[in-house]
């Protein structure tokens, strides 16, 4: 076992080995998106029996400058959110059915989609996480009996926020549970998603190819790009722990990292790591 400042490094004789750097001139960067849009989200409620019932939600959209520029509004107030991207953002939510509404950045609504499924009698549509990455959105959802409030038919949904097509995908009672979506990226024509229970490797129809077995509870930041995978999860209230593995899912190294990692980058044979208001930079090397 070998310590370089505060980074603990586990080093074998093959695998994969994490080393921290000097380096300044990797080709990408953690970048800080100006939002042109800002989202509040209010939600309007009615007097009922000397107390409140929701009525709607409202999401208001405002300028850089604090304008209130558009809104967008829902009878569905269970749970809701929102999602930023590179050329516009998504506004949900969810009361038994998901709703989702697309706009660009110029306020044109570009696309708007129900999901909702029943299988049987298990007609309650349960929505238990949504997560995006830079261009794609995840959802994990179920179903539960409408008497015996049993759930079953855990189900995996994904696609392209451009295109819109977030359709079921996987579905597996099996390998999924209430908790089984942590994260999610899209690489080429792979879905690689986070859980719980470990790393699932997907064509982007939704084949299974390969899974590989990790109990986490909670992650901080996750990346990937053609080579390599990158996750962190917290330790402790003063460690992370920092895990690299090749995209195939199979040689695989974790250190740990002193302070919370707020943002995590694959750039090449790089990574790039966001602590407090540093970046540090590692860099990956395989060991024949």
């Amino acid at each position: 076992m070998t310590f370089y400042g505060g980074y603990r490094f586990l080093f074998e004789n093959r695998g994969i080995a994490v080393i921290p750097t000097s380096i300044t001139n990797v080709s990408c960067t953690i970048e800080k998106f100006s939002l042109p849009v800002k989202i509040e989200i209010e939600e309007v409620k009615i007097s009922v029996d000397g107390g409140y019932k929701p009525l709607y939600t409202l999401f208001k959209f405002y300028d850089r400058n604090g304008t209130l520029v558009g809104y967008w509004n829902t009878r569905r107030n269970f749970k809701k959110g929102y999602f930023y991207f590179r050329d516009g953002f998504v506004v949900w939510s969810y009361d038994g059915v998901v709703e989702m509404v697309y706009f660009d950045y110029n306020l044109t609504e570009r696309w708007w989609r129900e999901i909702y499924k029943s299988v049987g009698d298990y007609v309650d549509f349960v929505l238990y996480n949504l997560y995006a990455d830079e261009s794609h959105i995840f959802l994990l959802t179920a179903n539960r009996h409408f008497a015996t409030a049993k759930v079953q038919n855990f189900c995996l949904y994904w696609g392209s926020v451009e295109k819109g097509d977030i359709i079921e995908r996987f579905c597996s009672d099996k390998e999924l549970s209430q908790n089984s979506l942590l994260g999610g990226k899209v690489v080429g024509n792979k879905v690689y998603i986070i859980t719980d229970n470990g790393l699932y490797l997907f064509t982007y129809k939704g084949e299974l190819i390969k899974k590989k077995k990790i109990e986490l509870s909670k992650i901080e930041s996750f990346d990937i790009n053609e080579k390599y995978l990158a996750f962190v999860y917290p330790s402790n209230d003063k460690i992370s722990k920092l895990c690299v593995m090749t995209s195939n899912l199979k040689s695989q190294r974790c250190i740990d990292v002193r302070g919370k990692v707020e943002q995590l980058r694959v750039c090449e044979n790089y990574l790039l790591l966001k602590i407090g208001n540093k970046v540090k930079t590692f860099e990956i090397e395989e060991n024949s």
